[in-house]
């Protein structure tokens, strides 16, 4: 029971924030900092050993996730950057600022050593070096994300050039359906973190895909809520061979459900009211 307890307390620190949005970068830094402190601080005491002090072990994780929570806002702020000056550079600089934040807080969620393993992803397609006792990479498929990558397939074609040009999947389309606009369509739209462009070919390209590239990133910064599932996932799999070998080959990204499901309690708010879309647009701007 404790463990729920503590997976609520979560969710509702993550909910909260759709109450105000961010005004200014010092309210921006509160939040990924406070964020990620959250995550990595819950997620030690889930994951910690019977030995180990529930304070000092909240207390080291919420340290390590709150700086992984300030590397987020810094990457955040580095997209901005490049929806301002397209640039690429930004847009990778980006991506690998934010990869190092995600990482550190899925190492303070996990009850980890500080570094011990770190993740880089591409798409679908998820990246990992553990550097326990022996340094190790591992390849491995998030099948939510690939789920969605399907499904942007068949809205728009894969664009491989912007694709590598910013580190994210791209795909673009003439017309992209959205609730909010039936007439117009969207400019832009992320499933998952494959993102759906319309072909405009303007410098407006830039800023709406830094805009969906926020979003990748709301995604991606709940992959520390993961980690809270280990324990679980390690008795419920023991004895099971086809489950072990499923989590070699595949990372669950939980995480989407999460996002999703947040995103799903804004749906009654106007589109530029919710937090989601409001931390967005305040990168993007």
């Amino acid at each position: 029971m404790k463990k729920i307890h503590l997976i609520l307390i979560c969710f509702l620190v993550l909910y909260s924030p759709t109450i105000k949005s961010q005004k200014n970068n010092s309210q921006a830094a509160v939040y990924n900092i406070v964020l990620g402190g959250i995550i990595g601080g819950i997620g030690a005491v889930i994951n910690k050993n019977s030995n180990q002090n529930t304070g000092k072990t909240f207390l080291k994780g919420f340290r390590e996730g709150a700086f992984g929570g300030y590397l987020l806002f810094e990457s955040k702020r580095l997209i901005r950057e490049f929806g301002r000056q397209e640039k690429y550079i930004y847009a990778w600089s980006s991506k690998l600022v934010n990869a190092a934040g995600n990482s550190i807080i899925e190492n303070a969620a996990a009850n980890n050593r500080f570094g011990e393993k770190w993740s880089f992803t591409f798409g679908f397609n998820r990246l990992e070096f553990h550097r326990k006792e022996n340094f190790k990479a591992q390849y491995k498929i998030m099948p939510l994300s690939l789920i969605e990558t399907v499904n942007a397939t068949t809205k728009g074609y894969f664009n491989m050039k912007e694709s590598l040009k910013t580190g994210h999947f791209i795909f673009k389309s003439y017309f992209i359906e959205n609730d909010d606009e039936p007439m117009h369509g969207a400019d832009g739209v992320t499933l998952s973190n494959s993102i759906l462009v319309k072909k405009n070919n303007s410098s407006t390209d830039y800023i709406i895909m830094a805009h969906e590239i926020l979003h990748v990133y709301q995604y991606e910064n709940l992959s520390g809520l993961n980690n809270f599932l280990n324990k679980s996932k390690t008795k419920f799999t023991k004895n099971k061979k086809w489950l072990q070998s499923y989590q070699k080959y595949f990372y669950t990204d939980f995480n989407y459900l999460i996002f999703s499901s947040i995103y799903g309690l804004q749906s009654t708010q106007p589109h530029e009211k919710r937090f989601y879309e409001s931390e967005a647009y305040f990168y993007q701007n």
